[in-house]
């Protein structure tokens, strides 16, 4: 079918587009979009209708739609911002206003009217092409093996595989069609382990005061799960269950304070976990032989970064590879394939955002979950492909027996809510979203208010002015992590620690600007003067603090007993530190570096649960907020929390107020769809 509109000829055989005889460059998806309007002109279209015409039923978001319609607009319109063609249709969705006819002359191959220039151009255009059809059959004639077929998949209407209340997760589907699944309970902070019969209600397998982590199938009887004996000490066990008897048994002691993936190859009897010494080193991969109790190390992460090292994995179908994510220094996961029989061997791949699972498809594919959906990867052609694109999905399992991929949809609601030191029981909502807001900063000098917040769909940083007035700070490139906000001791500025590197916000100017240190990772940053700031970087090769000149740019170092977190004294010149490897709050002497721990029963772990405020620590201790005085040491309870911490809090400028983040809503469902691969030759 041949479609004209205005200036423009649609070849849909040809796959074609052309505007004033010259051939525009479209991408395929776009392509099938246009199509699709000019066979529906004239009518609103609802984004339903879009996602089963042209994404034949695939699970996509709005704004992946919205995101293709944009496109086009920009090809085919004379101004995007006052569209001629497509036309939005509030709360449903796009309507095709342009008149379509045949056109007088064909496209391309059959126009006589192509001027002399673009004939030439076709002609060059159709000479390469015969030499490579050419070049590839004689390729392919001598090399049939050679030949690959790209990732296309077909996936089915999704289901619901779990609809028990509370939030599930964590799934692994065995091959008789039975799901383990992850189960937390609104009303307990406990998680336990659930099974999913097929075509039968799920039931609770555990009932203790165990925090499970995850879980994973033996046999169809048996599970190896790991787990914490709660979240405060948080010390782990690797146990085995059996399901017909309900009999436990320890199996091994895993990472303290981690939560720990498994993986079990049947053939070696062998069950692999991610482990680390302590929080302070990078984990790596191990396994343990069932039989004879011998525990192996299968990889070495780079101790570089954020030493979380080798922390996500799978192991291929036949057990013979193992794919690996190891934690880069920039927040992103890098990619990496070994062989069980040579883990010294490491083929390293692209790095991806926010990876929270990743399972073999095949032994040439992966699924990953990562930021904005689940994707496929071909390990051949390096190559990647959405088969679900939306951000509020996670957790993506593939059962090979039975071609189900299995994903978890979650649903979070996260507030800001404050309480002041006259009425400590009463908390008032300062924001009201049905998104997520969170890590308040409060001002200096006022009750301004910083805070992270998706409430634009995208994480960004917004602020509440001293008059209750809510403006969005446009950050300048996407924030794919961060650690803290601070304020200027004049609140003149914002300073933000964003994709490991040190950003400053003018609120006269309304400008953010990077600071351009010579560290290459930075953790948190602190104002020490006006022009001065302190952060933690690792590029000495452990976290230590640098003082960082904001007219120069120039950073040194002034800690070599380490540094992770930091708070400026001035009165006093001193800096209250956390370390990274070392429990223990400590101060630093400005005048000659002398060094004093003030609170032994300070965790690494507490490093974003404290605030200095006058001469006052607060810090997060067993639901409450506690205070102790810097000269006399003498400690109190302050604010008192019927629920566990709340996520960060701020005391504002004349410690009168407290705000925090709470978490109102979270909810989590399991769903599955089958997958297949669709079989297209390789384009050459």
């Amino acid at each position: 079918m041949i479609f004209h509109f205005s200036t423009f000829i649609v070849n849909e055989k040809n796959s074609t587009l052309i505007n004033n005889d010259q051939l525009i460059e479209i991408e395929p998806k776009i392509f099938s979009l246009l199509c699709f309007f000019c066979r529906n002109t004239q009518r609103a279209i609802s984004r339903e209708e879009f996602i089963e015409k042209v994404w034949q039923g695939r699970i996509v978001s709005d704004a992946a739609i919205n995101r293709a319609v944009g496109e086009l607009r920009k090809i085919i319109e004379a101004d995007i911002k006052n569209p001629q063609f497509i036309i939005t249709i509030s709360k449903v969705g796009y309507r095709f206003n342009a008149t379509i006819s045949q056109p007088t002359s064909l496209p391309l191959d059959n126009s006589k009217e192509l001027s002399q220039k673009n004939y030439r151009k076709l002609l060059s255009i159709s000479f390469f092409l015969i030499a490579a059809i050419l070049l590839t059959w004689f390729w392919y004639i001598n090399d049939k093996s050679q030949v690959e077929s790209a990732l296309h998949f077909n996936i089915s209407q999704p289901a619901p595989l779990t609809t028990i209340k509370g939030s599930a997760f964590k799934q692994k589907v065995f091959s008789n069609g039975q799901t383990i699944f992850l189960h937390k309970d609104p009303a307990n902070l406990n998680v336990q382990l659930w099974l999913q019969p097929t075509n039968l209600p799920a039931y609770k397998l555990t009932n203790d005061n165990y925090y499970y982590t995850s879980a994973i199938f033996k046999d169809a009887d048996t599970v190896y799960a790991s787990r914490l004996d709660n979240l405060t000490t948080r010390n782990c066990q690797i146990i085995k269950l059996t399901i017909s008897t309900n009999q436990l048994e320890k199996i091994i002691d895993c990472a303290d304070r981690a939560v720990t993936y498994l993986a079990y190859d049947n053939q070696s009897r062998k069950l692999y976990f991610n482990y680390r010494e302590s929080v302070s080193q990078p984990y790596a991969i191990r396994s343990v032989q069932l039989d004879t109790g011998r525990i192996q190390q299968l990889t070495h992460a780079s101790p570089k970064g954020n030493a979380r090292g080798d922390y996500l994995f799978a192991l291929s179908p036949g057990g013979e590879k193992m794919a690996i994510f190891e934690y880069q220094q920039d927040g992103a996961a890098m990619l990496k394939i070994i062989e069980i029989k040579k883990p010294t061997e490491v083929n390293r791949y692209q790095s991806f955002e926010s990876v929270s699972s990743v399972s073999w498809f095949n032994d040439k594919a992966l699924l990953i979950s990562e930021l904005n959906g689940i994707i496929s990867y071909d390990l051949t052609n390096q190559k990647s492909e959405y088969i679900i694109q939306r951000d509020n999905i996670t957790q993506a399992d593939f059962s090979t027996d039975l071609s189900l991929l299995s994903y978890v949809k979650f649903d979070i609601t996260r507030n800001i809510y404050q309480r002041s030191e006259l009425n400590q029981k009463h908390e008032t909502p300062v924001t009201q979203s049905t998104h997520i807001n969170s890590v308040p900063s409060y001002a200096n000098t006022s009750n301004s208010l910083a805070y992270f917040s998706t409430d634009t769909g995208m994480l960004g940083i917004q602020l509440i002015n001293k008059d209750g007035n809510i403006s969005k700070l446009n950050f300048p490139e996407k924030i794919k992590h961060f650690s803290n906000l601070t304020w200027s001791r004049d609140d003149s500025a914002i300073f933000a620690s964003i994709n490991s590197k040190i950003f400053h916000y003018s609120l006269e100017k309304q400008v953010w600007r990077e600071i351009k240190t010579n560290l290459k990772s930075i953790h948190y940053v602190e104002v020490m003067e006006d022009q001065q700031v302190i952060v933690s970087s690792d590029d000495s090769g452990d976290w230590q603090l640098w003082q960082v000149d904001l007219t120069t740019e120039n950073a040194k170092q002034i800690t070599t007993n380490g540094g992770y977190s930091a708070s400026y004294i001035p009165k006093k010149n001193l800096i209250l530190v956390s370390k990274y490897s070392q429990n223990g709050l400590f101060a630093l002497n400005l005048k000659d570096f002398s060094e004093s721990e003030i609170d032994v029963n300070f965790k690494v772990t507490d490093w974003n649960k404290w605030q200095v405020r006058g001469e006052n620590i607060y810090l997060w201790e067993n639901k409450a907020i506690t205070v102790t005085n810097l000269v006399s040491r003498e400690k109190s309870t302050r604010w008192q929390f019927n629920e566990a911490n709340p996520s960060h809090f701020s005391i504002n400028f004349d410690a009168s107020k407290i705000a925090y983040s709470i978490t109102e809503q979270e909810k989590s469902t399991i769903w599955k769809s089958t997958v297949s691969q669709i079989l297209t030759p390789k384009k050459m």
